[in-house]
């Protein structure tokens, strides 16, 4: 997904703010889902933030055994929604 943070000029600071995690496969293989969860979430309201440094949360590493590197993986995932949320 290119547009990593979508926001109306109007009201955005009374809307809620939400940050969207787009796992690696939604991104690679099912980016429609993606772009249909933002819609989701725009129409009910929400200003959506898709952080732009997210890139896998660590889930397929975890599964394939190894535990070191998704547990870096998702801390960088966290830090990204962090710095985001930091920035609001």
């Amino acid at each position: 997904m290119s547009d990593r943070a979508r926001q109306s000029p109007d009201d955005a600071t009374a809307r809620p703010r939400v940050g969207l995690l787009v796992t690696c496969l939604v991104d690679l293989f099912r980016p429609a889902v993606g772009f249909a969860a933002v819609r989701l979430l725009e129409d009910a309201g929400c200003v959506v933030d898709v952080p732009a440094v997210q890139t896998c949360c660590g889930q397929p590493a975890y599964n394939g055994g190894d535990s070191g590197n998704a547990r870096a993986i998702a801390k960088r995932t966290i830090e990204a929604f962090l710095r985001t949320k930091r920035s609001l």
